[in-house]
């Protein structure tokens, strides 16, 4: 997984849109609301698999591990707002519990360099737990 994220974080680009769909509207108004497709998308187990490896290749980029929860390179933490925003709020919405709480973590880690993300948690339910998807995919904790 650490060897993929260098493809995905590429060189700053905006991946956000594809990477991390969500219900919400952005900068570029509906174009990238997923909102009519939220039930059909609930059942690909490729689509659901697909944003959670990506939440995962962010938050490595980020210098953490959602499998372990923990650090593994901070000199990598940045503060990428909007990303942590579509992320977070995406495996909330694809309902990943797992890897939403996960995400918090990492999202609770860059705070202590960045307190400005504090909103961030609101934004991306950390208070609240996503219902488990149909297909029942989420991160799995390493033991």
């Amino acid at each position: 997984m650490q060897a993929k994220w260098r493809n995905f974080w590429g060189s700053g680009e905006h991946f956000d849109w594809w990477a991390f769909p969500i219900d919400a509207n952005s900068g570029h108004g509906d174009r990238y609301n997923v909102t009519p497709a939220i039930n059909e998308l609930r059942n690909s187990a490729a689509f659901l698999e697909a944003v959670l490896e990506n939440a995962q290749l962010l938050s490595i980029g980020l210098g953490y591990s959602l499998e372990f929860g923990q650090v593994i390179d901070p000199a990598r933490a940045d503060k990428y707002a909007i990303r942590l925003f579509k992320c977070g709020r995406a495996l909330h919405l694809w309902g990943m519990p797992v890897a939403h709480r996960a995400f918090v973590g990492c999202v609770e880690y860059l705070l202590e360099g960045h307190p400005e993300l504090a909103k961030i948690l609101a934004g991306i339910r950390a208070d609240k737990t996503p219902e488990l998807n149909p297909l029942g995919i989420d991160l799995v904790i390493a033991a």
